[in-house]
């Protein structure tokens, strides 16, 4: 129910008080004043509700809208911010205001003492328990928090840190938790307590909402089983992998104790609607003409959460396939397998005066390091095998090409680490992305023996108020031959992602401009992104960016090997259309070498299934 009202002047100099009384109806909010608050700006506070002033000249948003709920929302989200930093008595109202065509919304604040822990207590029935439990930590946590203003979230945290470890011990019949006591000179006693409780088997665990995802495949993410002992951390790390599944929007549990002390364990999911992907591109040069790729993908096959992927691109004078299955290994450990088979052909005899191939196969195994909800960290290894072969040969061809020339059988390792932090796949705002991945032949077994080191470090950092972004996009790597010399296949490449430059556009090339690739490289990207048209959304984001970056030091003679770096400006706009994301790309190089090879636009557009 929204209740506003308004002041309607008559002719006499006086006034009707007329109140507005709407049920269940939602209005939008064109002003938010806020009173009350030195502690915390207005700014922050309006940062941090679900509520937004209605601009000019932006359209509604669901975010303009107010009622009952939100008002409910919001009350909690600030009482929170203040309980957080000390403000313990604490309090807020508000009230609604309707003038002419605006309503106001005023949130009146009372913030009170800030209190400081004076004292802290450890308790519980046994001296022999209280010291096992708080020994290793008592002196850190006085230490930490005496003479420090109250917070309720980290106090809460150390709680909860405290329960983990307990039930990864002989105590995990305790639970620990934590209270205070108000004192009058603004000061309050911090008490952290510990009470027994009686072991409490899970009876049977169910799943609400999975209409595609099959019941066993959601079992194998579960880290705990009905007859076990029932574990708040098992079921938590349970419900977070879940979630990071590409298949699950969302996961909620819910625990309900029998009359037998027994739990049910209810997960309530809500299914992402497409899990799969169709994604188109093309792309432009003078030098390549035009380029074409297909990508189709879908990670919940038949609701067991194997994922399939196939990746083609075709022009006049390559094909590339690229085609793999992952699927579960060893269950509930979280562990999967991924098998891959690929080839790029390329015939460049009309130019350079050679063809040449390049297929095989890979298998890899992933395995998490840590992640919970907004971490994920894993490892990747793999193994594979590579056949290569440049062929075909005319007088056209270069002495690099004639050295690079002929059959090669190669056995491939590769070991990866990766940590994703970011907030979204498609248009990340926040967080980071790692990947540090070493690649080696071996000698002995492989004719191409060789190393390879790589990083790749994307950050994100977001401005909360006009989800306006800045990103920095980076990568590094160093590559050798072992015995021999490092070939152009086993190098780095630059370009492509090189907005500018076309694929392999930028790098050492012999006499006859035959690519060579090199053995090192750098690339960074410092960008800035915000929604376009429209503010507050995420359907128009305009991109603007800068790259700098190179590669060289081929191991073949190479008469184009500039050091110098490359550099180019551009813009992208990011569009999610009803077919899926489109991506509109326009670049050109400003500092570039004679023989670089450019691309001016690109685009891509894909839709979900």
């Amino acid at each position: 129910m929204i209740v506003t009202y308004y002041l309607e002047e008559l002719s006499d100099n006086s006034y009707n008080l007329i109140y507005d009384v709407k049920e269940n109806l939602e209005s939008y909010i064109t002003k938010i004043s806020i009173s009350g608050n030195t502690f915390i700006s207005d700014r922050f506070i309006k940062s941090s509700i679900s509520i937004k002033e209605k601009k000019i000249f932006t359209p509604l948003s669901n975010s303009n809208f107010i009622n009952e709920n939100k008002i409910n929302s919001i009350m909690s989200k600030i009482q929170k911010i203040y309980l957080d930093n000390g403000f313990l008595d604490f309090f807020i109202n508000y009230e609604i205001k309707k003038f002419k065509d605006k309503i106001l919304l005023n949130l009146n604040l009372n913030e009170g003492p800030r209190y400081k822990i004076d004292n802290i207590n450890f308790i519980t029935d046994n001296n022999s328990i209280t010291e096992s439990l708080f020994s290793s930590n008592k002196d850190n946590l006085i230490k930490s928090l005496y003479n420090k203003f109250y917070n309720n979230n980290d106090i809460s945290v150390i709680s909860e840190n405290f329960n983990k470890e307990l039930s990864l011990s002989n105590n995990s019949n305790l639970s620990i938790s934590h209270s205070y006591t108000l004192n009058d000179d603004e000061s309050i006693i911090l008490n952290f307590f510990a009470t027994k409780k009686p072991p409490i088997n899970i009876n049977k665990l169910t799943f609400y909402g999975n209409s595609v995802t099959k019941d066993s495949t959601l079992r194998n993410q579960i880290f705990f089983k009905p007859g076990q002992i029932y574990n708040k951390r098992l079921i938590d790390k349970s419900v977070n992998n879940l979630i990071r599944k590409p298949y699950i929007d969302n996961a909620l549990v819910d625990s309900k104790v029998n009359p037998d002390k027994s739990v049910d364990v209810d997960i309530f999911l809500t299914e992402k609607i497409k899990s799969g992907s169709f994604k188109i591109g093309a792309g432009y040069s003078a030098q390549g003409g035009v380029a074409s790729s297909v990508s189709l993908s879908d990670s919940n096959i038949y609701g067991t959460g194997n994922k399939i992927n196939i990746d083609l691109s075709v022009s006049s004078k390559s094909i590339f396939y690229d085609l793999s299955y992952q699927r579960y290994y060893l269950g509930n450990l979280n562990i999967d397998n991924t098998f891959r088979v690929f080839n790029d052909s390329e015939d460049l005899s009309k130019n350079y005066g050679y063809k040449r191939n390049s297929k095989g196969l890979e298998l890899a195994i992933k395995f998490p390091y840590k992640y919970d909800i907004s971490n994920d960290q894993y490892f990747v290894m793999s193994a594979g095998y590579e056949m290569s072969d440049i062929y075909s040969l005319s007088s056209l061809a270069s002495s690099s090409v004639t050295q690079n020339s002929g059959k090669s059988n190669n056995i491939v390792l590769n070991t990866s680490y990766v940590e994703d932090t970011r907030n979204d796949t498609f248009n990340p705002t926040s967080g980071f992305f790692h990947q540090t991945r070493f690649t080696l032949a071996p000698t002995g077994i492989s004719d191409d023996d060789h190393f390879k080191i790589s990083s790749v470090n994307n950050f994100y950092f977001n401005n909360a108020i006009n989800e306006n972004s800045f990103f920095i996009i980076s990568k590094i790597g160093i590559a050798s031959g072992l015995s021999s010399k490092l070939k152009t296949k086993d190098s780095f490449s630059l370009g492509g992602d090189f907005k500018g430059f076309q694929n392999s556009g930028i790098g050492p090339r012999d006499s006859s401009l035959n690519y060579l690739g090199g053995s090192k490289m750098y690339q960074l990207t410092i960008g800035y992104a915000t929604p376009f048209l429209f503010d507050n959304s995420d359907t128009f984001i305009l991109k603007y960016f800068g790259t700098v970056g190179s590669i060289f030091d081929s191991e073949f003679i190479s008469t184009y090997n500039s050091k110098s770096p490359r550099v180019s400006v551009g813009a992208s706009l990011d569009v999610m259309t009803p077919i899926g994301p489109l991506s509109f790309s326009l670049a050109s190089p400003i500092s570039k070498n004679v023989k670089d090879k450019t691309q001016s636009y690109d685009f891509s557009i894909g839709s979900t299934f």
